[in-house]
């Protein structure tokens, strides 16, 4: 059984404006929450960055995400995404839709170079 888990970003100002907020998160009226994992603390976050830990690792150990873009030792490209029937990787050159994540990851030839947040220049 998997983690459940999340992201996102803060556009709180006490808690450094910007920065990932990892944990739980919740809805309050229209204003999004993380209660982040570590601290306890309630932090808003800004809902288009909520992503959520799909339970596998990267080649680095890294946790994926929801919105991370990942590449293959081939070169091949990557985005993560949750799609009706499951999570999926998405192509980036060729838009083809592969449901290889786990093997992938447990042969480790994927790595996170990124999110489609912060790193919008790789989605070109």
């Amino acid at each position: 059984m998997r983690e459940i888990k999340f992201r996102g970003k803060s556009i709180s100002n006490d808690f450094s404006k910007g920065n990932w907020v990892y944990g739980t998160f919740y809805k309050s009226f229209d204003k999004y929450y993380m209660v982040e994992e570590i601290t306890g603390s309630c932090i808003q976050i800004d809902p288009e960055t909520i992503g959520e830990y799909v339970g596998l690792h990267d080649k680095n150990f890294g946790e994926i995400y929801e919105g991370d873009i990942l590449k293959e030792d081939n070169g091949n490209i990557f985005i993560v995404e949750w799609y009706k029937t499951g999570l999926q990787m998405r192509a980036l050159k060729t838009n083809d839709i592969f449901f290889t994540l786990l093997e992938s990851c447990s042969i480790g030839i994927l790595e996170i170079i990124g999110n489609i947040y912060e790193n919008p220049e790789l989605l070109k």
